[in-house]
């Protein structure tokens, strides 16, 4: 995923794709993601044992503090602005 940050929407989706029990590699083609990007995300969820359905429940900000590296704030600020 080097430099791309991946929009909150995909990364809800995904979630919800892999609860729900589709593939890896089918979320990645659903969702036009790199299968290692996908990978990365679902490690993440495992590995941490989140609770899917909490992380869907988080506010932007926060769920993007759990799968992106660096500051979630600056991060909202460079991709909505000041909003």
């Amino acid at each position: 995923m080097a430099g791309k940050i991946t929009v909150m929407s995909k990364i809800k989706q995904l979630l919800l794709m892999y609860q729900r029990g589709v593939s890896n590699r089918n979320i990645a083609l659903r969702l036009g993601l790199d299968k290692g990007t996908v990978n990365s995300y679902v490690n993440k969820v495992r590995v941490n044992a989140f609770d899917i359905t909490q992380l869907l429940s988080l506010d932007d900000p926060l769920l993007e503090s759990y799968f992106i590296s660096g500051s979630p704030a600056y991060l909202w600020r460079a991709l909505y602005g000041n909003a």
